[in-house]
């Protein structure tokens, strides 16, 4: 794998494929270094111009690198212009993120990327605030007490002005620049 660094660090990507396809024939594809040459492999095939065999790398799984491999993915379709596709991976990879109890800034961030480029309706609505959250008082209609009590928080937001359910549509405001 050092091997393979050093080439794509040279921009040898001929050298990098051939390093890396040598230590997955001579370990186990199955182990997680295996799987994490399968990845490396796959980005390398991606650079070379040979999606589709990297893609059939990637799709094969992976229970080691579940994230990184759908982020891969997802990178790839991009690279071809398919941002659909791209979008549902990195979704997918989100998700997988979620589930193992993990928090991806990269993958949310190109999550919401690429959703601000779709039409709207194509967009994946999510409420403005997570309505299981504790400490979120102020959530429709809640009450809240602030400082020694003197205060009240109450509905900020009344049922007709505001549905978490609903689509936000924020307009831009403009920058002061001069």
């Amino acid at each position: 794998m050092l091997e393979a660094r050093i080439a794509v660090d040279a921009g040898d990507m001929t050298g990098a494929e051939a390093a890396l396809r040598w230590a997955l024939t001579a370990g186990d594809t199955g182990s997680d270094i295996g799987q994490l040459i399968q990845l490396r492999l796959a980005r390398v095939l991606a650079d070379q111009g040979n999606e589709t065999e990297a893609l059939a790398i990637l799709a094969k799984g992976s229970s080691a690198y579940p994230v990184a491999y759908a982020q891969a993915e997802g990178d790839i379709h991009l690279a071809a212009g398919r941002p659909e596709a791209a979008l549902t991976a990195y979704r997918q990879g989100r998700d997988l993120a979620s589930d193992l109890g993990q928090y991806s800034v990269v993958l949310d961030n190109k999550v919401r990327t690429l959703e601000t480029r779709l039409p709207p309706r194509q967009r994946m609505h999510l409420p403005r605030m997570p309505v299981d959250v504790p400490g979120l008082p102020f959530y429709l209609g809640a009450e809240s007490r602030a400082g020694d009590g003197c205060s009240t928080i109450k509905g900020w937001f009344s049922d007709d002005e505001f549905d978490p359910r609903e689509p936000v549509e924020l307009q831009r405001s403009r920058s002061r620049r001069s």
